[in-house]
């Protein structure tokens, strides 16, 4: 790796040790297609996706197709820049089904990013704004601030250095605004992806109050650096 891993805490360097090898530079933006599956209102409908990892400014964005019925498809997008995030669905690519924006959409989509980190190593020694602190044997927490709160997500690791969960705590909208709540991310099925170490597969859940919500299924199809 050509940047310099000091700054980071001693199972973080472990992670970045699994994942990269020695000639892997930091690149500008890194494009990962992907296909699963999202619950929406209850129902599973398969989705194809494509996500822009971008380093600086630290930024990404969502894009995905969701097939509802034979003749109609939903563009969702997630994303956030160094401002603002934002979150919404268009009919047809077009027509408008709701959108959510603010600094808990800030903060929820700044979160979803950081816990995106096993499937982007490469940016890990560059974000010079990340703080970097090991929480037990196997694990570390990352910490950010995004539109002036702080938020941490924790990193569990495996016996082979590789990534398995990412839980923090994430808002989710309802009808009268937001509620924050445990959140995770399952990542299994690690295999080499040009040279990078990824997790293939990751299943992400909310602990609501009222029980365990798992409402997304996703792995990557492919992934692409750009320098």
């Amino acid at each position: 790796m050509t940047a310099n891993l000091t700054s980071l805490s001693p199972n973080a360097r472990r992670w970045l040790e699994n994942s990269l090898s020695t000639n892997n530079p930091a690149p500008n933006r890194i494009l990962n297609s992907q296909e699963g599956e999202i619950d929406v209102r209850g129902k599973w409908m398969p989705f194809t996706a494509s996500t822009i990892y971008q380093r600086e400014p630290v930024s990404f964005i969502w894009k995905a197709r969701l097939n509802v019925m034979p003749i109609a498809w939903v563009i969702a997008e997630d994303g956030h820049d160094d401002e603002k995030g934002w979150g919404g669905s268009k009919l047809w690519g077009f027509v408008p089904m709701g959108g959510r924006k603010g600094s808990e959409v800030f903060a929820m989509q700044a979160v979803r990013s950081l816990a995106e980190l096993p499937w982007k190593p490469s940016f890990a020694p560059a974000l010079t704004d990340l703080e970097w602190t090991d929480s037990g044997e196997n694990s570390f927490d990352v910490s950010s601030v995004a539109g002036g709160e702080p938020f941490s997500v924790r990193f569990d690791l495996n016996g082979d250095g590789d990534i398995i969960r990412a839980s923090s705590q994430r808002y989710y909208d309802v009808p009268d605004g937001f509620v924050k709540v445990p959140w995770h991310v399952e990542f299994s099925d690690h295999m080499d992806f040009d040279g990078v170490r990824l997790p293939k597969t990751a299943v992400s859940t909310y602990e609501k109050q009222e029980g365990s919500w798992e409402y997304w299924r996703g792995k990557i199809i492919s992934t692409k650096t750009e320098y």
